[in-house]
């Protein structure tokens, strides 16, 4: 069983280095984020199996205790909170978030430092002028997993988008390495507009532009939603996390030396709180309590530095998606600036082919030369052989001059 687990790890980490039918920039986001995304989704899936909630039982009299398991699973089901305000007094937190007392669930106005107690029960307070802290919930590491699993698909989608566009320029490829065609049924089937008309080769390189787009919007989309999954802290983690880690080293190890909560018990705490309430009715008696415990999340620690991982590789993608937009960009001006400055006794037939049809010769001059050059020949051949000085392919109807 380990041998087969291990190939198959194997095989999904790793990267073979070929010639595809996307860009590299693109490949970034389709291939590299999909696989971590998916290596993380099954890490923390059997986190998720194995991991629980454990928490401090309260000290009750015999008999009337809850069962230890019944409190950790309640509050892994339940979730846990914390007091974000008290990362600003971290000296009156015994765990982030969580004060010395778990009595102690408000503070003064005039004093936020000076911790009090609010009645929950009706609002009324039992000290004067003592405002509710409030609170932040946690329930992640419920779904983590499957947000992963689900974010991998976000990023292979444009790709799927993509070999439905360039269904054109992928059976080019195949027929070049194959070497099974003419040339004159090459340049035939894929330079005569009876076959590929200008509104067709004009809604390729649109929808190509679109795919682009379409994988930057996955990146921005990945970001965005772990942010509002991640309670709105997720944008700059990845900045936090440099900032932080040049801080003090004992103040970044020794918990109780911090000024400040460290970015990833702010993103997700280790410890938190819970309430569950003991609910019992016998034949003869009605018992009813509330009990507030302190659970901690061990799993949050290994998510802490996943997430740093993540987004830094968020954002390495969404750069790289942005170079792909721009180079397709400048690609496009420089095959529309040679097709103006072709020499009437070279390469003439430029002037007068789509931008997608410039896609087909540079794929054909990548993969072969000698393709490339008779297909040249072949196209200038038709063009100066007709009068009108527009070019025809054996079999299909004249080229016309297209900027797109």
């Amino acid at each position: 069983m380990t041998f087969y687990v291990g190939d198959s790890l194997k095989a999904l980490l790793s990267i073979k280095l070929k010639t595809r039918d996307d860009h590299l920039s693109d490949q970034v986001s389709r291939i590299l984020v999909v696989k971590v995304l998916v290596v993380v989704s099954m890490g923390l899936s059997l986190i998720w199996f194995h991991s629980e909630t454990r928490c401090i039982p309260p000290v009750k009299s015999k008999g009337k205790e809850l069962p230890a398991q019944f409190i950790h699973r309640g509050c892994w089901a339940k979730g846990f909170y914390i007091y974000p305000q008290l990362g600003e007094h971290m000296r009156k937190s015994a765990y982030y978030g969580i004060p010395f007392e778990l009595k102690w669930n408000g503070y003064r106005p005039d004093d936020p430092s000076q911790l009090c107690r609010v009645n929950e029960y009706g609002g009324s307070t039992d000290e004067e002028n003592c405002f509710a802290m409030e609170r932040e919930y946690f329930n992640q590491y419920q779904w983590m997993p499957m947000s992963m699993l689900l974010l991998s698909f976000v990023f292979y989608f444009p790709y799927i988008v993509f070999r439905m566009v360039n269904t054109d320029l992928i059976n080019l490829r195949s027929n070049l390495k194959n070497l099974q065609m003419e040339m004159n049924q090459l340049a035939y089937l894929y330079f005569s507009q009876e076959i590929n008309s200008i509104r067709r080769n004009r809604l390729r390189v649109i929808a190509n532009y679109g795919v682009k787009c379409l994988y930057i919007f996955s990146n921005i989309l990945a970001m965005s939603f772990l942010h509002r999954l991640l309670n709105d802290r997720f944008y700059t983690y990845g900045l936090d996390w440099l900032s932080w880690s040049k801080g003090n080293s004992t103040e970044r190890l020794y918990f109780e030396k911090r000024e400040t909560p460290s970015p990833g018990n702010q993103l997700l705490p280790i410890f938190g709180m819970c309430d569950l309430h003991d609910v019992r009715l016998d034949l003869t008696t009605s018992y009813t309590d509330k009990m507030t415990v302190v659970c901690e999340m061990a799993s949050h620690a290994v998510y802490q530095h996943t997430l740093v991982i993540i987004w830094f590789l968020l954002v390495f993608s969404n750069a790289m998606s942005i170079v792909g937009l721009i180079y397709y960009l400048c690609n496009h001006l420089r095959m529309l600036q040679r097709s103006k400055t072709a020499k009437t006794d070279c390469l003439l037939f430029r002037r007068y082919i789509t931008l997608r049809e410039m896609e087909y010769l540079e794929c054909i001059k990548n993969i072969d030369l000698a393709v490339y050059a008779k297909v040249n020949k072949i196209l200038d051949d038709n063009l100066l052989n007709n009068s009108d000085e527009t070019p025809k392919i054996q079999g299909g109807q004249p080229i016309q001059v297209l900027t797109m």
